[in-house]
């Protein structure tokens, strides 16, 4: 009797056991497995999806803070702009752009490579051209993914404002998440980077006047 009640248990057990260990367990059969990572696939996908959605508000909105520098110097439009655009020779004057490379051509992708005085080593960054005027105005946007993420809006403006003398711009808009992390020490010397090389530009301008008056 006993031997008998014994060996129910050990097949009620058995039987347990293979309802666990066939090709019918979930995760071991190819079909669950794929199945399984579809889901896990939509899943993160809406996720993602969501998260753009969230985000793109932040660069489509107003920015989140503006750094903005201006100047007035003796010199025509068309003379500041050459200045500007010799990016060839921007390593003898310029102390915040130091190269500017690619097409310059609205919706051309462009390479630069800035410094500032917080900065350990330049930072080089791709750039899509937003809008390009000669001798009056150049438009720049760079961004970090995701979407909405981060965004940089970079401009520059060139205004006759009387007989031979301009007021030259640059101006930097700011958006998504990570603006808001920026705090007024790093505003401070991006602001700082900005005079030095619109006060540069000034001093180049003006040597070159001189030198063609020669």
């Amino acid at each position: 009797m006993v031997r008998g009640k014994l060996t129910a248990r050990v097949v009620r057990r058995r039987c347990r056991w293979r309802m666990f260990s066939g090709r019918d367990r979930i995760g071991l059969d190819r079909g669950s497995r794929m199945r399984i990572a579809a889901i896990v696939l939509g899943v993160l996908c809406l996720l993602g999806g969501g998260l753009i959605l969230w985000l793109r508000p932040m660069v489509e909105g107003p920015p989140v803070f503006t750094i903005e520098h201006e100047l007035e110097f003796a010199g025509s439009p068309s003379e500041v702009w050459d200045v500007f655009m010799d990016a060839a020779r921007y390593a003898d004057w310029n102390p915040y752009l130091l190269e500017l490379t690619g097409e310059l051509r609205d919706g051309g992708e462009i390479e630069i490579l800035i410094i500032q005085q917080n900065w350990d080593e330049p930072m080089r960054l791709t750039e899509t051209v937003v809008d390009i005027d000669p001798p009056v105005s150049l438009h720049w946007r760079g961004s970090l993914a995701p979407a909405g993420f981060f965004q940089t809006d970079h401009s520059f403006r060139i205004e006759s404002i009387g007989a031979d003398r301009v007021r030259f711009t640059q101006r930097e808009e700011f958006r998504g998440k990570l603006a808001e992390y920026f705090d007024d020490e790093w505003k401070g010397h991006t602001q700082r980077a900005f005079r030095a090389m619109d006060e540069a530009l000034a001093r180049r301008v003006e040597e070159r006047r001189g030198s063609e008056a020669d």
